[in-house]
């Protein structure tokens, strides 16, 4: 097969869903026949130590939104290491169109991984504009398909929904103790991953739980802002201080999702995440919301539970449904394990990859 230098570019390694992608591919392609590149625009990130020794990895830290001296050093990075595809995530787009306009013979790629484009018009004509300048366009679920079909300004066959995958090392033993159960939810805290509706859920059935004791964990980064604030204060409201875990940000999930029993999606919106995939890799039973690609992953409710977006009630009796009947929670467990291993593997993405980018 035809070897090819490929530049994934993204703003930080924080840990994130579009970050965790950007390393998933540069790591698969290192162990091709293809030359692997990972640039960061602005900073570093802890999901930087999960990159395997055979991409180059380099930091552009850029300052400011405008950084010409940023732009200048990708630009000569490009040519130096003569890239042949710039694969740009999420808005770090831009910096790869104007990149593209000094070297036209790049093949430039924008990957959107973001669930709620659809309703988000201002910051959308920018994409539009830059879109002239696009070779490929790879979206994540089957909306943000058909708005960029509808709005970008290229042939509908140079737009393709690419299933994400996850990369994962995991030792399952879910065995655990049947009078405690671990809940996870791995999300950054942020407004449309909607941890109030974990919290609110959790309150309506604790008095039903009898001796079971709960434990929720929430993995992922959080700021002193108002969406922490008001989610201590739910927490707090309900006398749930101790059975609510803020784990913070972590590069790799791995130790917090084998000791879990459940793992959650709440969000309002989606695209396809990363840590549904994860979760399916941990054989972990999962309830979430009707978001996204989120239905198609749990196979429609048979390999999972699915819940319409902000129903309380609906979550709830879910939530104790699955804590209460193990077997119907291990049978689902393992139709998703299945499921992603099956529908959602490397080996699939990197075959429609390879074809995009040739």
């Amino acid at each position: 097969m035809l070897s090819m230098r490929i530049l994934q570019l993204i703003d930080n390694l924080n840990p994130g869903g579009a970050e965790r992608m950007s390393v998933n591919i540069a790591n698969l392609l290192s162990e091709t026949n293809n030359k692997s590149f990972l640039c960061t625009t602005r900073c570093k990130g802890a999901l930087s130590r999960h990159i395997l020794p055979g991409v180059e990895l380099f930091y552009l830290n850029k300052k400011r939104t405008f950084d010409l001296k940023a732009f200048m050093r990708l630009l000569k990075y490009v040519y130096k290491h003569r890239i042949e595809v710039l694969h740009a995530h999420s808005s770090s787009i831009f910096m790869g169109g104007i990149i593209k306009i000094f070297k036209p013979s790049l093949r430039l790629i924008w990957h959107d991984h973001y669930g709620n484009r659809e309703y988000d018009s201002k910051r959308n004509l920018l994409y539009i504009l830059f879109s002239v300048l696009f070779d490929r366009v790879i979206v994540v679920n089957n909306k943000l398909e058909e708005w960029a079909k509808k709005h970008l300004l290229l042939a509908d066959n140079k737009i393709v929904y690419l299933k994400n995958f996850p990369h994962l090392n995991l030792n399952i033993n879910h065995d655990g103790p049947t009078d405690s159960v671990q809940i996870i939810y791995l999300a950054n805290l942020k407004k449309p991953k909607n941890h109030h509706l974990l919290v609110e859920s959790i309150s309506e059935i604790q008095s039903e739980l009898g001796d079971i004791r709960l434990s929720v964990h929430l993995v992922g980064a959080y700021q002193n802002d108002s969406y922490y604030k008001s989610l201590i204060s739910l927490i707090e409201k309900y006398n749930l201080s101790s059975v609510f875990n803020l784990i913070g940000s972590v590069s790799d999930p791995s130790k917090y999702l084998l000791k879990a029993d459940i793992a959650v999606i709440c969000s309002t919106f989606e695209g396809l995440p990363v840590s549904l995939l994860e979760y399916g890799l941990a054989e972990l039973p999962v309830i979430s919301t009707s978001v996204g690609q989120c239905s198609e992953v749990l196979d429609y409710g048979k390999a999972g539970w699915l819940v319409e977006s902000e129903n309380i009630e609906a979550f709830s009796k879910t939530l104790l449904h699955v804590i209460s009947d193990r077997d119907d929670a291990k049978l689902r467990a393992l139709k998703l394990k299945e499921r992603v291993l099956d529908k959602y593997g490397a080996n699939s993405f990197l075959v429609q990859y390879l074809k995009l980018v040739v």
